[in-house]
C-alpha cells in the first residue's frame, strides 16, 4: 500500500490524459495515446488546491465569486436589495454604454461582470458554473482563463461595432459574450481534433444565440452574444494548437496579467 502513495513534491507516477482518458508517465508533455498536451506540473498543484478548496475549477470559481461580490457591491450603490439598478448605478461600476467603449476600452473588461438583475447574474452564473468547470478541465486553468476574459471583451467589442450601424447602444454588461465564448470553444476544440461531432456543437451553440434572441421582454446583447461565440471558436482552435511547455507558461502569466487587469478595470470605472 505504501507504494500507491504520492508524497508531497515528489513528482506523480502518471498523468490521466483529459482529451482520451489513458495514463502517461509522470515526465510526459504530451500525451502518447493522442499526442495531446498533458497538464503542467504547477497545473496539477492548482488542480488538487481547486479539488480540495474550489471544486476542482479554481478560476470558474473565482471568476463566479466575483461576479457576486460585484454585484453586491451594485446593490450597496444603489440603495440595498429593494433598490432597482438604473444604468447610472451600472456606469459607476463599469457598465459598457454609448461612446464609453471608445474614451474607457478598460470597460470591455469590467463589463463583464456587471449585471442588472437576480435573473440576470443567476443565469449566467449557473451557464458558467455547469460549462465552466468541464472547459477548465481541459483546457487548464491559464487557458480557461484567457478564453472567458477576451472572447467576452471581444464579444463587447462586436456589439460597439454593431451600434455604430445601429445605434443607440444601448447599456450593456454581464459575462453571457464570455459564456458564449465557451460554447464557441468547445466548437473550436472538436475542429482542432478533427471530430465530426463540431458541426453538432456549432449547431447548438447557434440555437443557444437565437433562443436568447427570441427571450419576449428582455434587453439582449446579441451582437456580444455572437461576437464572444465566433472569437470563442477561433480562441480554442488555436488555444489547443499551443501545447508546448513554453506556452503554459506564457498563458499562465497573461491570464494572471489580464485578471489583475480586470480587477483595476472595476476599479478605475469606480474611482476614475
Amino acid at each position: 500500500m505504501s507504494g500507491s502513495r504520492i508524497r508531497a513534491g515528489v513528482e506523480p507516477a502518471s498523468k490521466l490524459c483529459a482529451y482520451c482518458g489513458r495514463l502517461n508517465g509522470g515526465g510526459e508533455a504530451r500525451c502518447r495515446h493522442c499526442e495531446r498536451r498533458l497538464p503542467a506540473g504547477w497545473e496539477l498543484a492548482l488542480a488538487r488546491f481547486g479539488a480540495r478548496h474550489l471544486g476542482g475549477a479554481p478560476a470558474t470559481m473565482l471568476f463566479t465569486g466575483l461576479a457576486i461580490a460585484v454585484y453586491l457591491a451594485l446593490l450597496a450603490s444603489a440603495g440595498g436589495l429593494s433598490a432597482p439598478l438604473g444604468g447610472r448605478t451600472a456606469l459607476r461600476w463599469g457598465a459598457l454604454g454609448g461612446t464609453l467603449g471608445g474614451r474607457e476600452p478598460w470597460r470591455h473588461l469590467s463589463a463583464l461582470f456587471i449585471h442588472f438583475g437576480l435573473l440576470h447574474i443567476g443565469f449566467n452564473l449557473l451557464a458558467l458554473v455547469s460549462f465552466g468547470r468541464m472547459l477548465e478541465h481541459v483546457l487548464g486553468t491559464a487557458r480557461f482563463a484567457l478564453l472567458l476574459l477576451v472572447s467576452g471583451a471581444l464579444g463587447f467589442l462586436a456589439s460597439d461595432v454593431w451600434y455604430v450601424w445601429f445605434p443607440p447602444q444601448q447599456i450593456t454588461g454581464g459575462l453571457s459574450g464570455g459564456i458564449f465564448g465557451l460554447l464557441g470553444a468547445e466548437v473550436g476544440l472538436r475542429f482542432a481534433a478533427r471530430d465530426d461531432s463540431w458541426k453538432r456543437s456549432a449547431v447548438s451553440a447557434l440555437g443557444y444565440a437565437v433562443a436568447m434572441a427570441l427571450i419576449p421582454g428582455q434587453n439582449v446583447n446579441n451582437a456580444a452574444h455572437v461576437g464572444g461565440l465566433f472569437s470563442g471558436g477561433a480562441l480554442g482552435w488555436a488555444l489547443s494548437r499551443a501545447s508546448s511547455p513554453a506556452f503554459d507558461r506564457v498563458f499562465a502569466l497573461a491570464a494572471l496579467l489580464l485578471s489583475l487587469a480586470t480587477l483595476a478595470a472595476i476599479a478605475l470605472a469606480r474611482w476614475g
